[in-house]
């Protein structure tokens, strides 16, 4: 304990000694003395910052490194200390603020800073990159900004996640300029224009998509998903016979790789030649049988050509072959409903639904099973339960509607 008849000096020194010998409650104690008795000694208010700090109570320290630079603003140590101290509290947004101040008030500190910053960066980066995957992409866009504003020079990838950001929450004007600034300060990477084509594609500018995938192309002409997007495109632009031609190249060229196919059969699909179409994704499973899409597809196809009972035993086999795929339980109910087997498509939906509870198409097919039903209360009951699960689900609105009508 302080001897009280010792002044304010005499009791900080004994309080630093203190705390250097990590008596730390008993330094808090005569720090809280030694205010007493001079209240404007901003030193002591950073003293008693540093051993809360110590103790991780840091919004103590917050708040003792905040009154010592109130009482004096022009220490760069002051705003260092806090500025370390919000760090390590997640506040990288204030803890940035701060420690640009203290190198605007001591510039010997700005190599520190330098360190500093990458560290807050990484923090940016790392908490962006979580709330994009959760799905969280406001709040993920505004730490891409800051990790960007803090150090405009960070590698391509950061650049690419927060340009695909901005495409998943429809900003196409931002992620168009950030990624033609990709194109300009990395022009042999290939990241930049695929987004670049990708928020044409989006904006459904399909002429400009195929300008910037056709770019694309002529820079990096060994890409095959370059070669894909350009035929999707050309699909689109209902220019069948040269998406044909791109697809057809694919396949010479990689007769290995699914993509060649796929495009291919799509390309018939794009037609309505479902006859066409079978024959091609009959084609590829018997190049690539381990491809489960192709399946996926034949079966779709045979639902086109009325086929039934051949689509139900290929979606059969499918959820057999492969139980964790949703797509062989939603093709089974999918030829029940286009069958108007409406109480066969009933089970086969509950059935979808109990082993993909969160799959929203499976719930949608359950309130249109009911709706062919004529049972509006138990469809209602489903509905209610999509908007509760899925508030800002178009899905849900267009379910409501064809209930009211």
């Amino acid at each position: 304990m302080g001897d009280k008849g010792m002044n304010g000096g005499q009791l900080l020194k004994q309080a630093n000694r203190l705390q250097r010998m990590g008596k730390l409650d008993e330094a808090i104690s005569i720090y809280h003395q030694v205010i007493e008795i001079n209240p404007n000694f901003a030193w002591t208010y950073y003293y008693l910052g540093d051993v809360f700090a110590k103790q991780k109570n840091l919004d103590e320290a917050v708040t003792n490194y905040q009154c010592a630079i109130d009482i004096n603003p022009n220490l760069a140590s002051f705003y260092q200390s806090l500025g370390e101290t919000l760090l390590q509290q997640g506040k990288l947004k204030d803890a940035m603020a701060i420690l640009q101040k203290a190198s605007s008030i001591n510039t010997e500190f700005s190599k520190k800073l330098s360190k500093l910053k990458n560290k807050i960066v990484k923090q940016f980066l790392t908490k962006a990159e979580k709330l994009n995957k959760d799905g969280i992409d406001k709040e993920a866009i505004e730490y891409f900004r800051e990790a960007i504003a803090v150090n405009s020079e960070q590698s391509i990838l950061v650049y690419c996640a927060y340009g695909d950001c901005l495409i998943k929450l429809q900003k196409f004007p931002e992620a168009e300029a950030i990624f033609g600034q990709i194109i300009q300060k990395y022009p042999k990477h290939l990241q930049g224009y695929k987004g670049y084509a990708r928020v044409a594609a989006q904006t459904q500018k399909w002429e400009l998509a195929l300008t910037r995938w056709q770019t694309a192309i002529d820079k990096f002409p060994q890409d095959i998903g370059l070669q894909v997007q350009k035929g999707n495109v050309l699909i689109n632009l209902c220019r069948f016979d040269e998406a044909e031609a791109v697809f057809l190249q694919l396949i010479e060229n990689y007769p290995k790789h699914p993509q060649g196919y796929d495009g291919y059969g799509r390309v018939a699909r794009g037609l309505g030649n479902w006859e066409l179409a079978l024959e091609r994704w009959e084609n590829a499973i018997h190049q690539l049988p381990q491809h489960f899409n192709f399946y996926v597809q034949k079966g779709n196809a045979l639902i086109n050509l009325s086929r039934y009972q051949e689509a139900e035993i290929l979606f059969e086999e499918v959820t057999t072959t492969y139980p964790n795929h949703h797509q062989g339980y939603d093709g089974l109910a999918r030829v029940s409903m286009q069958a108007q087997q409406w109480e066969l498509a009933l089970t086969r939906w509950q059935t979808a639904i109990d082993k993909f509870p969160n799959n929203l198409a499976f719930l949608a097919g359950k309130v249109n099973a009911y709706i062919e039903l004529h049972r509006f209360d138990l469809a209602q009951d489903w509905v209610d339960r999509i908007f509760r699960d899925y508030p800002n689900h178009h899905q849900a609105y267009s379910l409501q509607e064809r209930l009211l009508l």
